[in-house]
């Protein structure tokens, strides 16, 4: 087990909820697993809660399935089969983006192969590593000093620093294995209705794995301006 001794970021007891229920979708738990992966203190606290949930199914009281239980069960199996092809090729990005970036990447995310990055803007390379209807899931290298664009968000964004660091508009300061937890449709969110800015720490280039809800809500016109051809 990793140690979690320079991790100071954590997602919250919700997102890891939803992992251990099945939940969470394929893009934001790509993202999970990398940080699971170096922190012992959430690879606690999800085997807490499996074996919650574990103690909760054996108090149910058995009922009989419905019919048509097996047609479904199969169907669903056929479904996951087809999904897991497609989920295999996108894992089979990552693996070169990491060997050039000098990352050891967790083996949920070793067949991910970004492959050549996209030149976005001045110090910003991207590649998309997986769509769906409902999320993606982006590989972002940032040089050092750079500020993204400020935006808002649709649904919920995680993402995890794979080396180097970056803070935010607060100030908070993200290094490797951090995972930074954003989510603007959430009221108890004390910035929910704040621009979410990231800004590229001096040291070196600072390399993410995001998962995204949906399209981000840039706030400057240059940005709105040219998101239709943008990956986010």
């Amino acid at each position: 087990m990793s140690g979690s001794s320079a991790i100071t970021s954590h997602p919250s007891s919700a997102v890891l909820l939803d992992h251990v229920t099945g939940s969470l979708g394929f893009a934001h738990r790509c993202v999970l697993a990398t940080h699971l992966r170096r922190c012992s203190t959430c690879q606690d606290t999800v085997l807490f809660l499996e074996r919650v949930g574990s103690q909760l199914l054996s108090a149910v009281e058995p009922v009989e399935p419905p019919p048509d239980l097996l047609d479904k069960c199969l169907t669903s199996v056929a479904q996951e089969k087809s999904s897991r092809g497609k989920r295999k090729k996108a894992r089979n990005q990552l693996e070169v983006a990491h060997e050039a970036a000098g990352i050891v990447s967790p083996p949920s995310l070793d067949d991910l192969k970004p492959g050549r990055l996209r030149w976005l803007a001045p110090g910003l390379w991207h590649r998309t590593l997986w769509h769906d209807e409902y999320s993606t899931l982006h590989f972002i290298r940032v040089k050092p000093g750079v500020t993204l664009p400020g935006h808002r968000h649709r649904g919920l964004e995680l993402t995890c620093v794979l080396s180097g660091a970056y803070h935010d508009g607060s100030g908070k300061l993200y290094t490797a294995g951090d995972v930074s937890e954003e989510d603007d449709d959430e009221e108890d969110n004390p910035r929910h209705d704040e621009d979410h800015l990231v800004v590229a720490e001096l040291s070196q280039d600072c390399v993410c794995v995001m998962a995204t809800t949906g399209r981000l809500l840039f706030s400057g016109w240059m940005a709105r301006l040219l998101q239709p051809v943008m990956p986010f």
